[in-house]
């Protein structure tokens, strides 16, 4: 399939998340996907979080996008939230279960703090993040007005 979207959605009607590719093969012997320049959007609650790689995976039960080549996870600011980017090579995006890790190099851009690391798990629901190892933060102490 060229160009497609597909969309999941929850026991009450909302939309889980939507994928979008160049392309997508399906391969029912094992049940997964191959996806050509994949672009997630996972909704939650409160936030929504956009994903691109230049391909990926998509197992079923339970539902996992493997991501690999370039991952970029931004996710838009709010009121209390600053814009958050986190760049690495490979990611796993668990979403029934809600959860994100590599074990690869990552790094996290906020505006005013960024941190790098080796390796990361996230619950997204709860705003848990558990950097691995070789962990470097910095942060840009505001302005005085």
């Amino acid at each position: 399939m060229a160009d497609f979207t597909s969309r999941k959605f929850g026991s009450e009607g909302q939309i889980e998340f939507v994928v979008q590719g160049a392309t997508l093969a399906h391969y029912p012997d094992d049940d997964r996907s191959e996806i050509e320049r994949p672009r997630i959007e996972l909704r939650r609650q409160d936030t929504t979080w956009f994903i691109e790689s230049q391909s990926g995976r998509f197992d079923t039960d339970p539902d996992l996008f493997t991501l690999e080549g370039d991952v970029i996870v931004k996710r838009r600011g709010s009121s209390n939230r600053e814009p958050v980017i986190i760049k690495t090579s490979g990611l796993e995006v668990a979403t029934s279960s809600n959860e994100v890790k590599t074990d690869k190099p990552i790094e996290i851009l906020a505006e005013s703090w960024t941190l790098k690391a080796i390796g990361m798990k996230s619950a997204i629901d709860d705003g848990k993040l558990t950097l691995l190892s070789e962990v470097i933060g910095r942060y840009k102490i505001p302005d005085a007005r």
